[in-house]
């Protein structure tokens, strides 16, 4: 069998795996996770009022020291 006969095969068959996994993930996980995993994800980083929590996601790095001061 010649490389991209073999190249191709392995693709369609990669390509079927992700389609069948896919399939079931949706058959097996509840819509309710799905939305529930959305909404905690949508705030990281944020208090509920909107203000940002220091040190969530911050790459400030200013002072050239860590939190412990070292």
């Amino acid at each position: 069998m010649r490389a991209p006969a073999r190249i191709g095969l392995y693709l369609a068959g990669l390509g079927v795996v992700f389609a069948v996994s896919a399939a079931t993930a949706d058959a097996i996980v509840p819509e309710e996770t799905v939305a529930a995993w959305t909404q905690s994800t949508q705030g990281h980083g944020e208090k509920a009022n909107g203000e940002e929590i220091p040190g969530a996601g911050s790459t400030d790095t200013d002072s050239g020291s860590d939190e412990r001061g070292h």
